[in-house]
């Protein structure tokens, strides 16, 4: 069970909503878009978020890459080499994939330390493709 996983675990029903509400937060501090209230999707094989793009019509797809359970965790490496597949695939690709949304700093991969957790977790951001 990871740090994060156990930290939740621990939490109520109720606090732990508000955890993941924090959660989601801190990572969208990170990019450079104003967005409405995270809509939390799952805690499976990662964290995973619906969040509107205030103003628009459009979401975004967060992902907290903090799985349930014993396995394997991919390295930040790891996820940048898949947000980097996506953002080359993404442009010739014949149907539509969810394209990775870089942080303010142009970087694929966001790598945050949570507030009373010791190691870091990777992020993502990707457009979000309706129906997927």
């Amino acid at each position: 069970m990871s740090e994060l996983t156990s930290v939740l675990s621990e939490l109520s029903p109720i606090k732990r909503v508000e955890r993941y509400q924090q959660l989601a937060s801190i990572v969208l501090d990170s990019y450079a878009f104003a967005s409405g209230t995270p809509e939390l999707l799952q805690h499976n094989s990662g964290i995973t978020y619906r969040v509107p793009v205030r103003d628009t019509n459009q979401y975004v797809l967060l992902k907290i890459h903090d799985p349930i359970g014993e396995g394997p965790t991919p390295s930040a490496t790891h996820i940048d080499a898949r947000m980097n597949w996506l953002a080359e695939f993404g442009p010739v690709a014949p149907f539509a994939i969810q394209k990775p949304v870089p942080n303010r700093d142009g970087a694929l991969v966001t790598t945050i330390i949570f507030p009373g957790l010791a190691h870091s977790i990777p992020c993502t951001l990707q457009q979000w493709v309706p129906g997927a």
